[in-house]
């Protein structure tokens, strides 16, 4: 045999056998008491990320086990659990973490500032005290603000215990998707228009991803299917009442310019 030959025969032995083309793959998702809820509508979100994964498997061939996951234990998934994706998953969350590769854009959501009416004129910089619920990326605008020492964020467990922080005066406004803080809301009997939108603070549209350590060439695979697949995926929303991020538009008044810091 060839020496180059004999390099390469001995590489692949070295290739570790986790990375190699396998039939099933694993995906830990976020779950509570072992069902698993959409972090950004307070839903069940299993029929669309299901969905989307299921149909994706079935054009490469590949099955998916899905594996739900305590919350509590999120940043050590990969260690704890023999996982090969983690979902929900975004690049802010983890950038401490340089091993992960994360798929593009899979769900797409609705990012809003609420307030008390008596305090919807509020720019970033005029909001202090930020409430937050658990693994919600910040947009870079907000980032800049708590790096500054503008902001300071406080976060809250549930969207209902988030939402009765900003009813009893603990924070300024409150972050969460708008479908959470509406459940909320609903949930708690909050008469309309006590909790309102900002004049000034756009709501902006955001995105879940999918993860790994050892698998981004069929994070890339992924991609390209949901990049051709946009109409089934569209219609498979609309099918479990998922806005997908639809509704997420820009406020009339954006023009409006926030003070400069």
């Amino acid at each position: 045999m060839p020496l180059f030959m004999s390099f390469i025969f001995l590489a692949l032995l070295f290739i570790p056998a986790s990375v190699a083309a396998k039939s099933t793959y694993s995906v830990g998702i976020e779950a509570k008491e072992t069902i698993q809820y959409q972090p950004v509508s307070g839903t069940k979100y299993q029929p669309l990320i299901e969905g989307i994964l299921d149909a994706f498997a079935l054009e490469e061939g590949i099955k998916i086990d899905y594996r739900a996951l305590p919350p509590q234990q999120y940043q050590e998934w990969f260690d704890l659990h023999p996982i090969d994706f983690r979902f929900p998953d975004h690049p802010k969350w983890s950038d401490w973490h340089n091993t992960l590769f994360y798929s593009q854009p899979v769900i797409n959501f609705c990012e809003v500032i609420r307030l008390l009416p008596e305090n919807n004129w509020m720019r970033r910089p005029d909001i202090k005290r930020l409430g937050t619920l658990p693994n919600h990326p910040l947009s870079r605008d907000w980032e800049r603000q708590v790096k500054k020492g503008y902001s300071s964020t406080y976060e809250f467990q549930t969207p209902a215990q988030l939402v009765n922080a900003l009813l009893s005066g603990q924070v300024d406004a409150i972050l969460a998707e708008n479908t959470q803080i509406d459940d909320a809301v609903a949930e708690l009997a909050v008469e309309d228009g006590v909790v309102v939108s900002s004049q000034f603070i756009p709501d902006t549209k955001d995105s879940l991803r999918i993860s790994s350590e050892r698998y981004p060439a069929l994070l890339e695979k992924l991609d390209r299917y949901i990049k051709t697949h946009q109409g089934y995926i569209a219609l498979l929303a609309r099918r479990h009442g998922i806005d997908n991020g639809r509704a997420c538009t820009k406020l009339k008044n954006q023009s409006q310019s926030e003070p400069a810091e």
